[in-house]
């Protein structure tokens, strides 16, 4: 067992607390999905899965494009730049049952 963990109880089986237990709050990760078509980026997201679009980037004209879909409390990055989101990546999205 690491010293700093026998240091905060572990080997008794106390789970430690740290100061940045107390003052970190974490919100729900943003993943980064790469796009290599703005326009078919939207009919899926937005026009089959109904998503919106928050905000655009480009650095310029006829530079690559970073953008936020939402539906209600998922967002996800879609990204146009060379090495944002690895091609393949899975990601998994829970299913929330409709509210009355």
């Amino acid at each position: 067992m690491p010293p700093a963990a026998q240091a905060h109880g572990a080997a008794q089986g106390v789970v430690a607390t740290t100061r940045y237990d107390r003052a970190m709050r974490f919100a729900a990760p943003v993943p980064i999905l790469r796009m290599f078509d703005l326009d078919k980026a939207k009919d899926f997201y937005v026009g089959f899965l109904g998503f919106q679009v928050d905000w655009e980037h480009r650095f310029e004209p006829a530079t690559p494009v970073y953008m936020q879909v939402s539906r209600g409390d998922c967002r996800i990055h879609l990204s146009e730049h060379h090495g944002d989101g690895t091609p393949g990546t899975a990601t998994f999205y829970r299913n929330l049952p409709k509210t009355p």
